[in-house]
């Protein structure tokens, strides 16, 4: 790692600190603020992750339904939180967090995974049957019309 390299990785570790802190905050609109934040670190950082996974069972319903949305925005990344997400889903008092959290469910599950192979051999297989059927047509157009 060059120093600008490590120059940002610290950078990125204070400020993830930081929105952290200020979701541990009393004020409620630092914690709403904070948890949208925080689903951009999570997307790179497992703590920032697990701050919103457990802000999923905070008192507050308005913090539960940010952390919901925050989840659901963070990619593949919140595939280790669909069984908080589906949880909240069910159980949760306020129906604002149960949708919430059915609408990060559906994000996620939305999100294409590293390890989905089949869609990429089925384009190979498909552009090799194509090739050879416009290779066939050709060939046998062309021997067709020599013969005549």
């Amino acid at each position: 790692m060059c120093s600008s390299d490590l120059r940002r990785a610290a950078a990125f570790q204070r400020a993830e600190t930081k929105m952290i802190d200020a979701f541990q905050d009393e004020n409620g609109f630092a914690r709403l603020v904070a948890a949208s934040a925080l689903s951009e670190f999570a997307t790179e950082s497992d703590r920032s992750l697990q701050v919103l996974m457990q802000a999923l069972d905070d008192e507050n319903p308005q913090i539960r339904r940010a952390a919901a949305e925050a989840l659901g925005n963070v990619g593949t990344a919140g595939r280790s939180a669909k069984t908080v997400l589906a949880k909240a889903q069910k159980t949760d008092d306020r129906p604002f967090v149960r949708a919430a959290a059915g609408e990060a469910l559906k994000k996620i599950r939305a999100t294409p995974s590293e390890h989905r192979w089949w869609p990429w051999a089925f384009a190979v297989i498909a552009a090799a049957a194509v090739g050879g059927f416009l290779w066939f047509r050709r060939r046998f157009s062309s021997a067709t019309t020599t013969d005549q």
